[in-house]
């Protein structure tokens, strides 16, 4: 499965209907983060499950930005919602996770996405690190 059928599936999967999904996903594509790092959506989803992991916290990002900007009042945008909804001063704020999404272009720099690298362990290990330490 492709990162591209992963997204279309995983966003169906938590509410949102197909043209929602595909809306989303060309959201996602114009993304300048995930443009920058020249992340390849025709790559296979399931070889490194780390890199699906924060990727899929980005993709919850735009799904959330999406929902916002078209349906504002979507009821699976919970289902995409990563970001605080207040800091402790009561302003919006991002959670620990957005420290992880900055860590997908240094991932895909070190050549996490592509199959052939050497440093793919590496990056595999350190992004299940980020990942665990946002969890606990």
């Amino acid at each position: 499965m492709t990162f591209e059928v992963f997204a279309r599936k995983y966003l169906v999967d938590n509410g949102l209907r197909p043209d929602e999904a595909d809306a989303v996903i060309v959201a996602a594509k114009a993304n300048d983060d995930l443009r920058r790092a020249n992340f390849r959506w025709s790559d296979p989803a399931e070889e490194v499950p780390a890199l699906r992991a924060v990727f899929t916290l980005t993709l919850n990002d735009i799904a959330t930005e999406w929902i916002d900007a078209n349906k504002p009042l979507h009821w699976a945008r919970p289902m995409f919602a990563t970001n605080c909804e207040h800091g402790s001063d009561g302003a919006k704020g991002k959670a620990p996770v957005a420290l992880v999404q900055g860590q997908l272009l240094h991932l895909l720099d070190m050549g996490v996405g592509d199959v052939n690298s050497v440093d793919m362990r590496l990056a595999q290990d350190e992004c299940t690190r980020l990942v665990g330490e946002v969890k606990s």
